[in-house]
Protein backbone atom coordinates (compact mmCIF):
# COMPACT_ATOMS: atom_id res chain seq x y z
CA UNK A 1 0.00 0.00 0.00
CA UNK A 2 2.91 2.10 0.65
CA UNK A 3 3.76 1.67 -2.86
CA UNK A 4 0.54 2.60 -4.08
CA UNK A 5 -0.43 5.33 -2.15
CA UNK A 6 2.87 7.34 -0.99
CA UNK A 7 5.14 6.38 -3.30
CA UNK A 8 7.29 9.53 -2.32
CA UNK A 9 7.01 8.97 1.20
CA UNK A 10 4.06 11.51 1.42
CA UNK A 11 0.17 10.65 1.72
CA UNK A 12 -2.31 13.65 0.93
CA UNK A 13 -5.97 13.23 1.28
CA UNK A 14 -8.91 15.05 2.87
CA UNK A 15 -10.86 13.69 5.79
CA UNK A 16 -13.80 12.54 3.11
CA UNK A 17 -11.13 10.18 1.69
CA UNK A 18 -9.96 8.81 4.72
CA UNK A 19 -13.80 7.87 5.99
CA UNK A 20 -14.16 6.46 2.77
CA UNK A 21 -11.32 4.15 3.45
CA UNK A 22 -12.61 2.80 6.89
CA UNK A 23 -16.09 2.34 5.18
CA UNK A 24 -15.22 0.08 2.63
CA UNK A 25 -11.11 0.04 1.95
CA UNK A 26 -11.98 -2.07 -2.09
CA UNK A 27 -14.05 1.03 -2.72
CA UNK A 28 -10.95 3.35 -1.70
CA UNK A 29 -8.88 1.16 -3.91
CA UNK A 30 -10.76 1.39 -7.20
CA UNK A 31 -10.62 5.04 -6.40
CA UNK A 32 -7.12 6.07 -5.80
CA UNK A 33 -5.79 3.22 -6.10
CA UNK A 34 -7.01 2.43 -9.76
CA UNK A 35 -8.18 6.02 -10.75
CA UNK A 36 -11.84 4.45 -11.25
CA UNK A 37 -14.87 6.92 -11.15
CA UNK A 38 -18.30 6.10 -11.94
CA UNK A 39 -19.36 6.97 -15.30
CA UNK A 40 -21.88 10.37 -15.25
CA UNK A 41 -25.20 9.28 -16.13
CA UNK A 42 -27.31 12.64 -16.95
CA UNK A 43 -29.13 11.80 -13.58
CA UNK A 44 -29.79 14.42 -10.87
CA UNK A 45 -28.37 11.72 -7.57
CA UNK A 46 -28.27 12.41 -3.78
CA UNK A 47 -24.45 13.62 -4.36
CA UNK A 48 -25.41 16.50 -6.82
CA UNK A 49 -28.45 17.14 -4.26
CA UNK A 50 -25.88 17.31 -1.23
CA UNK A 51 -23.70 19.72 -3.68
CA UNK A 52 -26.30 22.17 -4.67
CA UNK A 53 -27.81 22.62 -1.17
CA UNK A 54 -24.38 22.87 -0.09
CA UNK A 55 -23.87 26.03 -3.10
CA UNK A 56 -27.05 27.50 -1.61
CA UNK A 57 -25.99 27.58 2.05
CA UNK A 58 -22.77 28.94 0.80
CA UNK A 59 -23.81 31.90 -1.34
CA UNK A 60 -26.61 33.39 1.14
CA UNK A 61 -24.06 33.01 4.24
CA UNK A 62 -21.67 35.42 1.94
CA UNK A 63 -24.42 37.20 1.03
CA UNK A 64 -25.89 37.88 4.99
CA UNK A 65 -22.03 38.65 5.43
CA UNK A 66 -21.86 41.33 3.02
CA UNK A 67 -24.94 43.23 4.08
CA UNK A 68 -23.51 43.45 7.70
CA UNK A 69 -26.34 41.84 8.78
CA UNK A 70 -26.48 39.05 11.04
CA UNK A 71 -28.40 35.51 10.74
CA UNK A 72 -30.61 36.32 13.44
CA UNK A 73 -32.55 38.99 11.70
CA UNK A 74 -33.06 37.55 8.66
CA UNK A 75 -37.18 37.09 8.61
CA UNK A 76 -39.10 34.51 6.07
CA UNK A 77 -39.52 37.11 3.57
CA UNK A 78 -35.94 38.11 3.28
CA UNK A 79 -34.90 34.10 3.81
CA UNK A 80 -37.17 33.49 0.16
CA UNK A 81 -36.31 35.70 -1.61
CA UNK A 82 -32.65 35.53 -1.21
CA UNK A 83 -32.82 31.65 -1.47
CA UNK A 84 -34.83 32.24 -5.07
CA UNK A 85 -32.26 34.67 -6.46
CA UNK A 86 -29.38 32.11 -6.17
CA UNK A 87 -31.27 29.01 -7.13
CA UNK A 88 -32.29 30.76 -10.02
CA UNK A 89 -28.27 32.12 -10.40
CA UNK A 90 -27.39 28.85 -9.69
CA UNK A 91 -29.37 26.24 -10.98
CA UNK A 92 -28.57 26.69 -14.81
CA UNK A 93 -25.29 25.55 -14.14
CA UNK A 94 -26.36 22.45 -12.78
CA UNK A 95 -25.10 19.89 -15.30
CA UNK A 96 -25.83 21.74 -18.44
CA UNK A 97 -29.49 22.70 -16.64
CA UNK A 98 -30.87 19.15 -15.81
CA UNK A 99 -32.68 20.86 -12.89
CA UNK A 100 -34.98 22.97 -15.47
CA UNK A 101 -35.15 20.14 -18.21
CA UNK A 102 -38.81 18.71 -17.17
CA UNK A 103 -41.41 19.26 -14.91
CA UNK A 104 -40.38 16.40 -13.03
CA UNK A 105 -36.86 18.24 -12.40
CA UNK A 106 -38.63 21.40 -11.71
CA UNK A 107 -40.76 19.82 -8.64
CA UNK A 108 -37.24 18.65 -7.61
CA UNK A 109 -36.00 22.11 -7.25
CA UNK A 110 -39.10 23.04 -5.45
CA UNK A 111 -38.19 20.24 -2.95
CA UNK A 112 -34.95 21.81 -3.17
CA UNK A 113 -36.24 25.20 -2.85
CA UNK A 114 -38.03 24.06 0.53
CA UNK A 115 -35.20 22.53 2.33
CA UNK A 116 -32.89 24.85 1.90
CA UNK A 117 -35.36 27.50 3.60
CA UNK A 118 -35.94 25.40 6.23
CA UNK A 119 -32.16 24.64 7.08
CA UNK A 120 -31.29 28.83 6.72
CA UNK A 121 -34.66 29.30 8.86
CA UNK A 122 -33.34 26.96 11.33
CA UNK A 123 -29.98 28.35 11.49
CA UNK A 124 -31.49 31.94 11.87
CA UNK A 125 -33.17 31.01 14.96
CA UNK A 126 -30.03 29.24 16.27
CA UNK A 127 -28.17 32.68 15.89
CA UNK A 128 -30.96 34.29 17.28
CA UNK A 129 -29.78 32.09 20.79
CA UNK A 130 -26.44 31.87 20.20
CA UNK A 131 -23.06 33.32 21.45
CA UNK A 132 -21.88 31.86 18.83
CA UNK A 133 -21.93 33.62 15.28
CA UNK A 134 -21.07 32.85 11.78
CA UNK A 135 -17.35 34.71 11.16
CA UNK A 136 -16.10 32.99 7.47
CA UNK A 137 -17.44 31.02 4.88
CA UNK A 138 -15.44 28.42 3.03
CA UNK A 139 -11.89 27.98 4.64
CA UNK A 140 -9.60 26.14 2.57
CA UNK A 141 -6.40 24.66 3.90
CA UNK A 142 -3.50 22.50 2.30
CA UNK A 143 -4.78 23.23 -0.99
CA UNK A 144 -2.35 24.01 -4.07
CA UNK A 145 -1.36 27.82 -3.75
CA UNK A 146 -3.48 27.83 -0.23
CA UNK A 147 -1.55 30.12 2.73
CA UNK A 148 -3.31 27.75 5.15
CA UNK A 149 -1.06 24.63 5.29
CA UNK A 150 -2.15 20.86 5.53
CA UNK A 151 -2.66 19.13 9.11
CA UNK A 152 0.44 17.02 9.09
CA UNK A 153 1.59 13.82 10.66
CA UNK A 154 4.40 11.27 10.68
CA UNK A 155 2.91 8.07 10.64
CA UNK A 156 5.78 4.87 10.07
CA UNK A 157 7.76 7.25 8.23
CA UNK A 158 5.20 8.33 5.85
CA UNK A 159 4.36 11.94 5.82
CA UNK A 160 0.22 12.27 6.32
CA UNK A 161 -1.03 15.89 4.75
CA UNK A 162 -4.74 16.20 5.18
CA UNK A 163 -6.16 18.74 3.06
CA UNK A 164 -9.71 20.26 3.15
CA UNK A 165 -11.90 23.07 3.74
CA UNK A 166 -14.26 24.23 6.60
CA UNK A 167 -17.81 25.19 5.57
CA UNK A 168 -18.45 27.42 8.38
CA UNK A 169 -16.64 29.47 11.30
CA UNK A 170 -18.74 30.97 14.04
CA UNK A 171 -16.86 32.40 16.90
CA UNK A 172 -17.47 33.83 20.01
CA UNK A 173 -14.75 36.07 21.99
CA UNK A 174 -11.97 33.30 22.43
CA UNK A 175 -14.00 30.25 21.31
CA UNK A 176 -14.92 28.85 18.33
CA UNK A 177 -17.62 26.06 16.39
CA UNK A 178 -16.62 24.53 12.92
CA UNK A 179 -19.83 23.84 11.16
CA UNK A 180 -19.90 20.90 8.67
CA UNK A 181 -23.04 21.30 6.19
CA UNK A 182 -24.88 18.04 6.01
CA UNK A 183 -28.29 17.46 3.84
CA UNK A 184 -28.33 13.73 5.01
CA UNK A 185 -30.33 12.59 8.31
CA UNK A 186 -27.31 11.68 10.05
CA UNK A 187 -27.93 10.59 13.56
CA UNK A 188 -25.05 11.04 16.57
CA UNK A 189 -23.31 8.10 17.47
CA UNK A 190 -21.05 8.33 20.47
CA UNK A 191 -18.69 5.34 19.71
CA UNK A 192 -18.17 7.03 15.92
CA UNK A 193 -17.29 10.39 17.75
CA UNK A 194 -14.71 8.79 20.22
CA UNK A 195 -12.60 7.24 17.62
CA UNK A 196 -12.78 10.60 15.25
CA UNK A 197 -15.26 9.31 13.03
CA UNK A 198 -17.94 11.18 12.83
Amino acid sequence: SKRLYASHGKLLGSVTRFENFHRCPFQHFACYGLGLQPRREGIFESLDLGTFLHAIMRDFGKEVKNRNEMWKDQDSTKIFKEVQRIIDKLAPDVQAGILQSSAQMEHQLERIRQIAISNITRRAQFDSKSNFHPRDYEIEFGKSGNEKSPLTYEINGVKLEILGQIDRLDVSQDRFVIIDYKTSDMSLDASRIYWGLQ
